[in-house]
């Protein structure tokens, strides 16, 4: 199986079923900055080069860019992390 589409499959997997995953999620991500450790697993990346515009010529490496794509688990956290949670909008009486 390659890497996206293992990570595809991850996104469906995140995506259909929140109500039971948040919260294992939560926890994780709560141990994770409780103990100031982040798996080194969750930190590699797969990188692969990415053409700038279409109309570039594909033959010329600097014409591409690189761009990383990180295990679906890991950039979770770091949203859950960097965003935290969104503040309520009710209004205290």
């Amino acid at each position: 199986m390659s890497y996206e589409r293992g990570s595809k499959m991850q996104d469906m997997v995140l995506k259909s079923c929140p109500d039971a995953i948040v919260p294992v999620l939560t926890q994780i991500a709560n141990l994770f900055i409780q103990f100031g450790h982040f798996p080194q697993l969750l930190k590699a990346g797969h990188v692969r080069p990415l053409l700038k515009k279409l109309h570039l010529d594909p033959k010329e490496f600097f014409n591409y860019r690189p761009v990383s794509k990180l295990p679906i688990l890991a950039e979770v956290i770091e949203n859950a992390c960097c965003c935290g949670t969104p503040k309520s909008s009710s209004r205290e009486a």
